[in-house]
């Protein structure tokens, strides 16, 4: 049987890394689509580029005829479609997307919402959920054909808030929406479904990087699961709604969004003790 061929967008870092290396352990086929791959890669996987060092995360590790990395700018239309060309160059086919590429950092501006300019409103808006429209308009005709599946990596942050963190909810809000109206749209041929982490500790996979701090035990005692989460609690359930999604058409998984945040979600917080508690 043909191998099948999954899209990781952001996949080259952080939990996309994961997910990226979870399916290709399963020998699923992949494109790692991610801006920090070298615009000059070549077909060996090699930059060209000898001043600064490249470090493949996928080398040594997978055949390298199983996957395919490609620079790609999820929020220039350009490049996307250049992305499924490729892929369809490369591997034939196209049964699956994870749309998991973002600015991941919340607070990435922290601002207050008068301070904020359009400028950058509109960059994480175009990164985070554009893209997921791009990515799908340009790979649904390949989808449908396999009868295929979408995911796309929302967080727990289009539930629930905290303060100058705008941009980054609403966008992931957005993305959450998207997933169940797409999932009405295209079915049956397609099922689309969303993963909505919450707090998940990548600095262990993030290509060429060091940890920038260490986890505290309150950090992880918070969580009523006893942890902070980890990229392959996520990949796991990706891979799990690949295999059911991908199924021809015969997996029942459609239009969820499933949380994946050691129960934090469901954890009332206030500060200090409640008031029958005082004495």
């Amino acid at each position: 049987m043909t191998a099948k061929t999954v899209i990781v967008t952001g996949g080259f870092n952080g939990i996309g890394l994961v997910i990226s290396q979870t399916l290709l352990a399963r020998q699923f086929r992949v494109v790692i689509a991610d801006i920090a791959v070298p615009n000059d890669i070549n077909e060996n996987l090699q930059s060209t580029n000898t001043t600064t060092p490249f470090i493949n995360p996928f080398a040594n590790l997978f055949d390298p005829s199983m996957y395919l990395l490609i620079h790609c700018d999820v929020s220039n239309e350009q490049d996307v479609k250049n992305l499924m060309e490729k892929t369809i160059h490369k591997f034939s086919r196209l049964d699956a997307i994870v749309n998991n590429a973002a600015v991941s950092h919340p607070h990435y501006h922290g601002k207050d919402i008068t301070e904020l300019s359009l400028e950058e409103w509109n960059r994480v808006v175009s990164i985070n959920l554009t893209s997921v429209f791009l990515t799908t308009k340009y790979g649904v005709p390949y989808l449908k054909q396999s009868r295929g599946c979408i995911i796309n990596i929302s967080s727990t942050r289009a539930l629930q808030s905290e303060a100058n963190t705008e941009i980054y909810s609403a966008t992931k809000g957005g993305v959450l929406s998207l997933t169940h109206s797409l999932a009405i749209s295209l079915g049956p041929e397609i099922n689309v479904n969303c993963i909505s982490p919450g707090w998940i500790d990548v600095q262990s996979h993030q290509v060429g990087k060091e940890r920038q701090y260490e986890l505290r035990e309150g950090d992880h005692k918070q969580h009523p699961v006893g942890r902070v989460g980890r990229p392959e609690d996520v990949a796991k359930l990706c891979l799990f709604l690949i295999e059911d999604g991908c199924q021809d058409g015969s997996g029942f998984i459609t239009g969820q969004n499933f949380v994946i945040d050691g129960g934090m979600t469901k954890k009332m917080i206030y500060n200090g003790e409640p008031w029958w508690k005082e004495e």
